[in-house]
């Protein structure tokens, strides 16, 4: 999520690579700045939103799963 990488992808973006691509590169990033990118370029791609929180990894998937539903 630093200053270069957030570049990075908002120039795939524009240049038009696979968006699945720029999407999976930022499961794992929970910055304020990889969130304005998420709102930005994935508001109206559901299938999208969920690329850019899902890891390989279950047990971080399965805290993204339940985030918003604890008490």
């Amino acid at each position: 999520g630093n200053p270069e990488s957030m570049k990075l992808r908002n120039d795939l973006w524009k240049a038009g690579a696979d968006k699945d691509y720029i999407a999976w590169g930022l499961a794992g990033v929970n910055t304020k700045k990889a969130e304005e990118f998420r709102v930005k370029h994935f508001k109206n791609k559901p299938n999208l939103i969920a690329k850019s929180y899902t890891t390989n990894r279950i047990a971080c998937n399965g805290v993204i799963c339940r985030y918003g539903y604890e008490k």
